[in-house]
């Protein structure tokens, strides 16, 4: 066989290997307005970003689930769908897919059989613009396409917020994951928390936004933000 027959048949082959693998996006978002309202029930405003967190599942037939990430190479991340530990230090990044596996399993939309996930991002880390958000609903949409199963943007931003709260262990709101599923380009995002109401208002006409590095970093896990969300829960209740 010739060398040019012989990478033809890898092409094909490659392809028949990849045919039902899965891709989903989910970009990140920026905050106009309602820090730490979100979760008061109050209204935020904010608006998603051409950075993105691209997720790529490739399904296979064991119980083994691997997860990947270029941003994190170095901890790769392999478990079972029977067992979703949460993982620490270096591979602490897998917990946000796996909080959403594993909400996902108890409404009973996970996969049933194993699968490897591949994360790409051009979104900086720890910088203020809900890179988790993004893992989050990037990877519940790929899930999503493998079991043939769908959900509004609501209810997905939901999800993927229970994941956060209740797996992760941060007690956010809906600010970041609603944004980021219901982002449209040249609008903002308006959410009445306590309603769960999304709307979106047109940007001016020519607006340009900047988004300025400022080197400080933003890791809500390991900040006052759960300490900050007790306080206003108190403060609320004063005000009530």
């Amino acid at each position: 066989m010739s060398q040019e027959g012989k990478r033809e048949r890898s092409i094909a082959a490659y392809r028949e290997s990849m045919k039902d693998a899965r891709m989903a996006e989910a970009p990140g978002r920026i905050e106009f307005l309602g820090n730490h309202v979100d979760y008061n029930g109050g209204k935020v405003l904010g608006a998603a970003i051409d950075g993105k967190v691209c997720a790529l599942a490739l399904p296979h037939d064991e119980k083994t689930i691997r997860l990947f990430s270029e941003t994190f190479e170095e901890a790769v991340v392999e478990t079972s769908l029977d067992d979703l530990s949460k993982q620490k230090e270096e591979a602490s990044w897998a917990n946000y897919p796996l909080g959403i596996l594993w909400a996902m399993q108890e409404r009973g939309l996970a996969p049933t059989t194993g699968f490897n996930l591949v994360f790409t991002s051009d979104l900086p880390l720890s910088a203020g613009l809900s890179s988790s958000a993004a893992i989050e609903l990037a990877t519940a949409l790929a899930l999503l396409q493998l079991g043939n199963h769908s959900l509004g943007k609501l209810e997905l931003s939901k999800l993927c917020q229970r994941a956060e709260n209740e797996f992760v262990g941060m007690p956010c709101g809906l600010l970041d994951q609603g944004v980021s599923a219901h982002g449209e380009e040249d609008r903002l995002v308006l959410i009445d928390c306590l309603q769960e109401n999304f709307s979106t208002l047109p940007l001016p006409a020519d607006t340009c936004l900047w988004i300025l590095d400022t080197g400080i970093k933003h890791d809500l896990v390991d900040s006052l933000y759960s300490p900050r969300h007790a306080e206003c829960a108190q403060a609320l209740e004063v005000l009530r």
